[in-house]
């Protein structure tokens, strides 16, 4: 089985809502192009996380590839917590580390018991034994991390990933999921 990993699209950013921001202009272009390398990828599903930016990226592409999209709540981005009255989805200085969290946000562990969880649920709903499937994720950079290093078998402590507007992974994995190839493809950010 192929799975294709991609962030979403650029963003207009803070200090506009996490869970409402859209997509610039750019952003909009770039998920165009994640289009064609999506349908050359020959998707049999797209799941997005359930944020505005995911969700725009993710519709984008399901038109140009005619799929349905699936919204899964385990593909959002980590949620920081409330710092200093304002709710956040990273403190000020970029992502919170393992030993970090906020009022009412996901700690690490949290977001790794989440991404454990969407692992059970990718393997119970794509297993290769009825025909080849080739699902689509389009979720976030910090997640998108935490779920590579989830099928690959590595230790997330200490394993971080730059990953840009639009970057995906394309992850070739065996019936018994055991990851046979990655191939990593930067994004379109700079269009």
């Amino acid at each position: 089985m192929r799975i294709l990993i991609a962030r979403h699209a650029e963003d207009i950013g803070p200090p506009n809502d996490n869970k409402t921001r859209g997509l610039t202009v750019i952003g909009k272009k770039q998920a165009k192009k994640l289009s064609m390398v999506v349908k050359s990828f020959n998707p049999t599903h797209i799941i997005c996380s359930t944020l505005k930016r995911s969700i725009e990226t993710a519709n984008i592409v399901s038109q140009f590839c005619d799929i349905n999209i699936i919204e899964n709540e385990l593909l959002d981005e980590q949620f920081s917590g409330n710092i200093n009255n304002n709710i956040t989805f990273m403190n000020s200085k970029g992502y919170i580390n393992s030993n970090e969290s906020y009022n009412g946000g996901e700690t690490y562990q949290d977001l790794t018991n989440r991404v454990e969880k969407l692992v059970i649920w990718l393997k119970s709903e794509f297993t290769p034994l009825n025909g080849e499937k080739r699902p689509v994720l389009i979720t976030h950079g910090r997640l998108m991390t935490f779920l590579i290093t989830e099928i690959l078998g590595l230790p997330q402590k200490g394993f971080f990933l730059a990953i840009e507007n639009t970057a995906y992974v394309i992850i070739i994995v065996s019936k018994k999921w055991r990851p046979m190839l990655v191939l990593p493809i930067p994004g379109n950010q700079y269009l």
